[in-house]
């Protein structure tokens, strides 16, 4: 059964399926909510809960302590609602028309600084800051040519 949340103070509100974490039904409704490691470790997606019920997931004590609980707060990239829930929580303001994209790149290099680290240098594709004017030029050169346009030496992503 599907349950309601609505955000606190922006009054945004979205669906949230049996099973699904809050935080992943809200980035799928297109709301900007802050997240990192969405393993209930950062605390970075905490919220505070302010009607409702919640299933708090499998979040160890030292990241939401019962007295954190008792509070009222949530982390929720682990919570589940059991419930219509109202969850106080900051939207990340401005952030509406920038989304996560995927890029094409080419690994240049890579240091293993230790043996569970990796250090990637990427090399994304050529653009060019003035397309129009140097069609031709760009066009003319591999995607992953040059590291710069003849026309435009600064024009590297």
């Amino acid at each position: 059964m599907a349950h309601r949340v609505t955000l606190k103070p922006s009054g945004h509100s979205f669906e949230v399926s049996e099973g699904q974490n809050i935080l992943q039904a809200g980035l799928d409704a297109g709301f900007m909510l802050p997240y990192s490691c969405r393993t209930g470790v950062c605390r970075t997606c905490r919220g505070t809960l302010l009607e409702g019920r919640v299933d708090y997931g499998a979040v160890h004590p030292t990241y939401l302590p019962d007295s954190d609980k008792a509070k009222g707060y949530a982390l929720l990239c682990e919570a589940r609602p059991l419930s219509d829930v109202v969850v106080e929580v900051h939207e990340l303001a401005g952030m509406a028309s920038i989304r996560p994209r995927k890029i094409p790149c080419r690994v240049e290099k890579i240091e293993r600084p230790a043996p569970d680290v990796a250090i990637l240098q990427l090399r994304l594709p050529i653009t060019c800051s003035a397309p129009s004017s140097c069609a031709t030029c760009c066009a003319s050169k591999a995607r992953w040519g040059p590291s710069s346009c003849a026309r435009n030496p600064t024009s590297r992503s």
